[in-house]
């Protein structure tokens, strides 16, 4: 009979916490620590949206001590040990993990293209001539007044189709980015010719999507088998699924567990068994007061963020005025082991300022953890360049 590993509550928090580097001390630091982190959870979603703090950086800022973004953009436009390409939508993770990843989307990319091929066809010579003279090019660089049709039904400039198609097809790279201007650069000049061109290390979908899954379950760092937005950018069916599971357990690379008052069967990568144990052996760690990105890995499945901490929570950037239950870009509010609500912030021009805290229900801060949040929003207002705050507790 499979083994089980049967957790309370608390315990399957405190390792869901743990795993992601938000209980205890910040044990990540620098650039080694970004790359750690990065390569624990397989990748991290970016989104350009920046009020306070793009998504991939909010994400780090919340476990790498002294996090900027200049070690991040050092980390992919220098050194180039991480990229910016697809995985779970468009993601930041290791750039070793190209073979695995790339030629999946980029196939994807080709089989279901809509846009003008023509137009861009008679682009891509023209670009290739720029790069040859030109460390870079974004849009604006090539001067192209024309508009088309792009990705849903949106127009846009002809320039920027034609790069985000070679930038689809894994032809260009990001070279780097200028607030919210991409600028490209061909991946053959950035990245080394062994790893552009080697073969797909998979040798059936059935191999790849058990991968996945496995990446999947370190993402979050316990995950149950069921449809959720953990799985955008896979396009994989229920049954397709479950077998990736069941492969991973037969190969003993995942364990089930159980949660007291949740029915389905959770599972852990094998290498996350010490972390599991340490909290399971009552080890004392450290409490933190954190704020979390929109798309924090932690927050993937929301319905298992429901099952354990018992708090929801959607992104409604892309939600209408007013169908809002919370403010525009509302961030999670972690403090110890529980989410104690959600914080509306916005930069101002010297502060970061606080617009508004919607605390979740019988949720009564006592001077202790006020105190802590204002220090975690101080912390939050340095990684954001603004001297105070504005709105403290």
């Amino acid at each position: 009979m499979p083994e089980i590993i049967y957790l309370t509550n608390s315990q399957a928090r405190r390792f869901l916490l743990y795993k992601q580097g938000l209980l205890g001390p910040k044990r990540y630091k620098g650039e080694s620590g970004v790359l750690d982190y990065i390569s624990s959870v397989g990748c991290i979603q970016y989104d350009p949206v920046d009020i306070c703090g793009k998504n991939s950086a909010i994400v780090l800022q919340a476990r790498v001590k002294d996090f900027t973004e200049n070690v991040l953009d050092k980390l992919l436009y220098e050194k180039r040990e991480l990229i910016d390409f697809f995985d779970k939508n468009l993601c930041i993770f290791p750039t070793k993990d190209w073979p695995y990843l790339a030629p999946y989307f980029i196939k994807h990319h080709q089989e279901y293209t809509y846009h003008p091929q023509s137009e861009i066809e008679e682009l891509k010579p023209l670009i290739r001539r720029l790069l040859k003279q030109h460390d870079s090019l974004s849009a604006r660089d090539l001067r192209i007044d024309q508009r088309t049709i792009w990705h849903w039904s949106v127009p846009t400039s002809l320039a920027r189709a034609a790069l985000e198609t070679m930038y689809f097809d894994g032809e260009l790279i990001i070279h780097h980015k200028t607030g919210t201007i991409k600028s490209y650069a061909l991946a053959k000049d950035h990245l080394p010719s062994q790893l552009l061109k080697a073969k797909p290390p998979f040798r059936n979908e059935e191999q790849r999507f058990s991968w996945l899954a496995e990446r999947r379950i370190g993402a979050i760092g316990m995950l149950w088998d069921k449809a959720s937005d953990v799985w955008l950018g896979i396009k994989i069916s229920a049954a397709q699924r479950s077998q990736a599971f069941q492969d991973l357990l037969a190969r003993q690379l995942i364990f089930a567990v159980r949660v007291e008052d949740v029915e389905e069967t959770f599972y852990v990568k094998e290498s996350a068994r010490p972390l599991l144990a340490e909290v399971c052996a009552g080890k004392r760690l450290a409490e933190r007061t954190e704020l979390l990105a929109p798309l924090d890995c932690l927050l993937w499945d929301r319905k298992l963020i429901k099952a354990i901490f018992d708090f929801s929570y959607k992104w409604e950037i892309y939600t209408p005025p007013a169908k809002r239950e919370y403010g525009p870009y509302s961030l999670p509010l972690l403090q110890g082991e529980r989410f104690i609500g959600r914080i509306d912030l916005e930069r101002g021009e010297r502060q970061l300022l606080v617009l508004q805290f919607y605390p979740e229900a019988n949720v009564v801060l006592s001077d202790e953890h006020k105190q802590a949040v204002n220090r975690c929003l101080r912390a939050f207002a340095k990684f954001n360049k603004r001297q105070e705050v504005g709105g403290l507790f």
